[in-house]
């Protein structure tokens, strides 16, 4: 996610040079493409879930669960909102208690909004202004004084349906709220894209998977496509596709 206030000459960049590459963000991966004053953003949902592409910032479920509180929070202060610290920590205590009681007396919950808190400053989510008393990891009553600068309501993807029967990464990844087959069409076209470019390789244990059959006939197709747009090149074997940088490292 690139915003203006960052570095304003990538994102002009950027966004002159959009029309290159729009129809395969769109198109051939089935991601959506945001670009306004504000911020740009590809909302890259990959195919499959992976440890790897968790946030490396973070180290337990808590952290996650704490993102979500805080984001749910941010979206009712308004662009360029200000709150103090206490205020957030006593509505996210109210939002998880159902799913994880806090007990900021612990350490260890501490130090996971902490994490929070700076990977959403580091993001440009959130401004800290006026600090006092240390730091909240070390010392429940730290207080600080943070803006809302709006990009939150950017973070989150949207699913274009209900979360609430997903229980599991592989209800994500089922597309129950479609009746195409998953096998054919734009469904199968975004997911061998996205394969190719969020996982360092695709494997298959039978010549029928109808994803091989793709890469196969498509080869010509796909590999202009990466090449044009990643600088890589497309590799297919008997059992595995990758794509390869020019360094003969895999993309991903």
């Amino acid at each position: 996610m690139d915003r203006p206030g960052k570095d304003k000459a990538a994102y002009a960049r950027v966004r002159r040079e959009s029309g290159k590459f729009r129809e395969f963000i769109t198109e051939r991966l089935g991601w959506k493409l945001i670009i306004n004053e504000r911020v740009i953003k590809v909302e890259k949902v990959p195919s499959m879930a992976s440890p790897s592409m968790g946030i490396t910032e973070f180290q337990t479920a808590l952290d996650y669960i704490l993102l979500c509180a805080v984001l749910v929070f941010l979206e009712d202060q308004g662009e360029n909102g200000q709150f103090l610290l206490t205020e957030l920590v006593e509505n996210v205590e109210i939002q998880v208690r159902e799913v994880y009681p806090v007990d900021w007396t612990r350490f260890a919950d501490r130090k996971a909004l902490v994490r929070v808190l700076k990977y959403l400053e580091n993001k440009g989510m959130l401004l800290a202004y006026e600090k006092q008393g240390g730091d909240f990891g070390s010392n429940e009553g730290g207080q600080v004084l943070y803006e809302n600068t709006g990009l939150s309501r950017y973070f989150a993807t949207t699913f274009g349906r209900s979360m609430e029967e997903c229980r599991t990464s592989e209800d994500f990844e089922a597309n129950p709220w479609t009746d195409l087959d998953t096998d054919r069409g734009a469904l199968r076209t975004h997911r061998v894209y996205r394969n190719l470019v969020t996982r360092p390789a695709i494997y298959w244990t039978e010549a029928t998977d109808p994803d091989a059959i793709y890469l196969k006939n498509q080869r010509s197709s796909i590999t202009a496509q990466i090449t044009g747009h990643l600088g890589g090149t497309l590799h297919i074997h008997r059992n595995a596709a990758a794509v390869m940088l020019d360094d003969g490292e895999a993309w991903g």
